[in-house]
């Protein structure tokens, strides 16, 4: 499940390749910290608490605007669903842009400036 919900979050947030890893490397570094919280291995006053709570509510604030904004469509399936989809379009996303970017005197910083 961890996994399930890290990636879901990270390819709705983030933008590049590298900041997707980032970002679902923290959302699964944050539920292990919930888990440790959970089952009493460190004390809710402890620091770490109060920066991943902030970190979790930034995050998921980002992960609902990103999904009302470019994929509300898929607030009608089921998390496992919505995950699945919402990784297929980013890497169906990723290919066009890479074969874009093969074209003669098509780069994305052309199409970028167009749109």
């Amino acid at each position: 499940m961890t996994f399930r919900i890290s990636t879901g979050i990270a390819f709705l947030v983030g933008e590049t390749p590298s900041e997707i890893e980032t970002i679902r490397k923290t959302c699964t570094n944050l539920y292990d910290l919930r888990s440790k919280l959970v089952y009493g291995s460190i004390d809710v006053d402890d620091q770490r608490v109060t920066e991943a709570a902030d970190r979790v509510s930034d995050l998921a604030l980002r992960a609902m605007e990103a999904l009302y904004r470019d994929a509300p469509d898929l607030m009608g399936y089921k998390s496992t669903e919505r995950t699945t989809m919402a990784v297929l379009r980013r890497m169906r996303h990723s290919a066009t842009d890479a074969a874009l970017d093969r074209l003669p005197g098509n780069t994305s910083t052309d199409r970028n400036a167009d749109g």
